[in-house]
């Protein structure tokens, strides 16, 4: 994984597989990865927020600090992702 090692997570997997069937598991699995993967664009988004919320004090408007320059760039950066996302899921 890039965003960290959830090795303790894991464990349980054979557990629940064995218990629940191998469905289950396989969806346990799949929600481990993507709420370690979801680190990076929630950090992100972190960023664009704390840019909308000092243009919104700098202006009073709204609708300027809806409108950002780093809107674009973060639309960019979920689909490339997204995309890295899937790869990483499909080749484990």
């Amino acid at each position: 994984m890039i965003t960290g090692s959830y090795p303790k997570y894991f464990e349980p997997i054979n557990m629940i597989k064995n218990y629940y069937g191998e469905k289950y598991a396989f969806e346990y699995a799949f929600l481990i990865h993507y709420a370690a993967w979801l680190l990076i664009p929630g950090c992100l988004g972190i960023l664009v927020v704390i840019k909308m919320l000092s243009r919104y004090y700098a202006s009073r408007k709204f609708s300027d600090a809806i409108d950002t320059d780093m809107n674009g760039l973060f639309g960019i950066f979920l689909s490339v992702w997204a995309t890295c996302f899937l790869e990483s899921w499909r080749r484990k």
